[in-house]
């Protein structure tokens, strides 16, 4: 995603939606344009290319950059007040919390999504074509059914491993010194 930010929309959206204007708007237009890049491999470079398109990713300000081109997208989704959104740098998750007797709320949910895929498509940006059956969240993984199941095997499976490595150590003698007790 970061790779397909136009770099004339983003300065646009500096200028219209956060209001940037002068040495501070010529100074993001100069960091995003101009640049090129090159591949190694083998020992062997090839020849530069104009960067059209992407924020540098790597950079502190790739992630800012990116949330900023993500704006008009936050309105759009603000427009459903059954729907809310969590943006972490280029992951997004709509969210709506209802009842079972309140299921017409999932058109809202569906009708949001349908918009948020124009945008995108708009914005040379798009969703995970992949049907997922897991998917995770602050770090969980959580699967169709939303069980802890293969999030938990992992968990297992991690701590097993760490454990594993820090038995390598027991064949060490450590001996801390810890300074005399004070009298």
């Amino acid at each position: 995603a970061f790779d397909t930010v136009d770099h004339q929309t983003l300065i646009n959206r500096l200028q219209d939606l956060i209001g940037q204007s002068g040495p501070v708007l010529k100074w993001f237009s100069s960091y995003l344009t101009g640049r090129s890049f090159s591949v190694s491999a083998n020992n062997t470079m090839s020849e530069p290319a104009s960067l059209q398109y992407g924020v540098p990713q790597g950079s502190v300000l790739g992630p800012l950059l990116f949330l900023l081109y993500l704006l008009p997208l936050g309105q759009i989704i603000q427009q459903f007040s059954d729907v809310s959104y969590l943006l972490f740098a280029d992951d997004l998750q709509l969210v709506c919390s209802f009842k079972p007797s309140e299921a017409h709320k999932l058109s809202s949910l569906i009708n949001c999504l349908s918009l948020i895929k124009q945008w995108l498509r708009d914005n040379s940006l798009q969703l995970n074509p992949s049907t997922k059956t897991e998917f995770r969240n602050l770090g969980v993984i959580f699967d169709h059914a939303m069980s802890l199941d293969h999030h938990s095997g992992l968990l297992v499976r991690t701590c097993f491993f760490q454990l594993r490595n820090i038995a390598k150590f027991r064949h060490f003698d450590f001996c801390i010194h810890c300074p005399a007790p004070l009298e």
